[in-house]
C-alpha cells in the first residue's frame, strides 16, 4: 500500500475492506440540519442530508453531519481517521462490482504551517499517483475559515473514481476531508456531499 498522508483511493479501499466497526455512541441522530452559510460552499441541502445524523469525535471534538442512511465504518485512532459510509452500494456497471460512496476526515499530524503549505504537500501526494489527476480546485469559505477544495479524477482498472479533498486549518490544527465515489455515479452524491462538508466544525 503506498504510503501518503492522503487518504486516496488505495487506503480508502483498505480502510472499507478490513470491516464495519459498531456505530460509536456519540454519533447521534437529529431531526434535520441547518441550513449552510451561504458564503460558504454552496450546496443543496435536499440533496440527502435531511433527517442527517451528527457525529462528534471523542478526542478531537470536531462534528460534522452526514446523510442518515449512511454509517460510520470506522472509527480510529492510527491512523486519525473516520470513515463513513452508504448502506446501499452502487454497482459499478462495467465490472458488476460494488463499491460503497464514503466520506473520511482525517487530522493532518504534518508539520505545522499555512494552508497554503497543507495544500502545497497535498497536491504534491496526489501528483505521485500516474493514475490520479486535479481536474478543478478553488477556494472556498468552511465555517469561520478558509479552506482549499480539489476534485481528483482517479482511473482504477476498468472504471474512474471521483474524489474531492478539502484542506482546512483552524489553529495549528489541519483536517482534511474527502469523499469519493465511482465517477459514474458522482452527480448521485455530489450535492450531499458539499451539504455535509460545509457542516463540519473543528
Amino acid at each position: 500500500m503506498h504510503k501518503r498522508f492522503i487518504i486516496g483511493v488505495a487506503l480508502v479501499t483498505t480502510l472499507l475492506g478490513a470491516g464495519c466497526s459498531a456505530p460509536a455512541k456519540v454519533v447521534t441522530p437529529t431531526p434535520a440540519i441547518t441550513a449552510p452559510d451561504t458564503t460558504a460552499l454552496v450546496a443543496d441541502t435536499a440533496g440527502g442530508l435531511l433527517d442527517a445524523h451528527v457525529f462528534k469525535h471523542p478526542k478531537y471534538g470536531y462534528t460534522i453531519q452526514y446523510p442518515a442512511n449512511w454509517g460510520l465504518a470506522q472509527l480510529s485512532d492510527s491512523p486519525t481517521a473516520v470513515v463513513f459510509k452508504n448502506h446501499s452500494p452502487d454497482v459499478i456497471t462495467k465490472l458488476k462490482k460494488d463499491f460503497s460512496a464514503n466520506l473520511i476526515i482525517q487530522k493532518d499530524g504534518g508539520p505545522d504551517g499555512s494552508l497554503d503549505l497543507f495544500v502545497a504537500r497535498l497536491k504534491k501526494e496526489i501528483g505521485g499517483f500516474a493514475n490520479s489527476k486535479i481536474s478543478n480546485e478553488r477556494t472556498v469559505k468552511l465555517g469561520d475559515g478558509d479552506a482549499h477544495y480539489l476534485t481528483v479524477i482517479a482511473r482504477q482498472e476498468g472504471f474512474d473514481l471521483t474524489e474531492i479533498y478539502v484542506a482546512v486549518k483552524k489553529g495549528s490544527d489541519k483536517y482534511l476531508l474527502s469523499a469519493t465515489a465511482p465517477t459514474e455515479f458522482w452527480s448521485k452524491y455530489s450535492a450531499a456531499f458539499d451539504a455535509a462538508l460545509v457542516t463540519f466544525k473543528p
